[in-house]
């Protein structure tokens, strides 16, 4: 009885090791794919998007997760949306990354996007124009202080920001009463025509 026991479960194990579904790693064309769809994107704030949302739910090898962690610190480095995210990309691809030539790139990008910050941060101490001071604190990452000083401000956003805030989820087309009262102070507001605030801004 022992030994039958002791088979049943041993078989047991053996099946439940069998159904063990085994994890299905993207392709490399699959992969080349995503690079380049989340490239080709209207606004780097959705790339950077895509590539989170890859990271999140890809069954990603740890060559290939090195690779799009180094792609997301990149072009948040690179479009100042997100610095401190992008030293944390490059630090985390830094300990899955077995490409020397990569490594090497990693090493590259984390010591500008280090130098990048510590500018940015001395730049916020001082005094600037809101121009100023929206392209360094998106470079930051604090979006929600962005859309609250414009939306404070009076001021009717400058193309550039209005797409960063449309991409960020601050900014809304096809809303009620677009385009909005608050976007009158300018000389040229016609970008803004059709938009309006959020009536539920996006979570950053």
């Amino acid at each position: 009885m022992r030994l039958t026991l002791c088979s049943a479960v041993a078989m047991i194990a053996i099946a439940a090791c069998q159904t063990t579904p085994v994890p299905v790693h993207l392709t490399d064309a699959e992969f080349a794919e995503l690079v380049t769809s989340a490239k080709a994107e209207w606004h780097p704030y959705i790339t950077i998007e895509e590539y989170s949302a890859a990271l999140d739910t890809a069954t990603l090898t740890d060559e290939q997760r090195a690779r799009l962690l180094f792609e997301r610190g990149k072009i948040r480095r690179l479009e100042r949306i997100n610095i401190p995210g992008a030293i944390e990309d490059f630090e985390a691809a830094k300990l899955l990354v077995t490409d020397t030539e990569l490594r090497s790139s990693l090493e590259a990008e984390l010591a500008f996007a280090v130098s990048d910050l510590e500018q940015v941060r001395a730049r916020l101490s001082g005094l600037q124009t809101l121009s100023d001071w929206f392209v360094d604190t998106v470079a930051i990452g604090d979006y929600e202080a962005v859309a609250e000083r414009i939306r404070a401000s009076g001021l009717s956003p400058s193309v550039e920001q209005a797409r960063f805030l449309e991409a960020a989820g601050y900014i809304c087309r096809g809303v009620e009463d677009a385009p909005s009262k608050d976007f009158t102070l300018g000389e040229d507001v016609s970008h803004l025509d059709g938009v309006n605030w959020c009536e539920t801004p996006a979570e950053s």
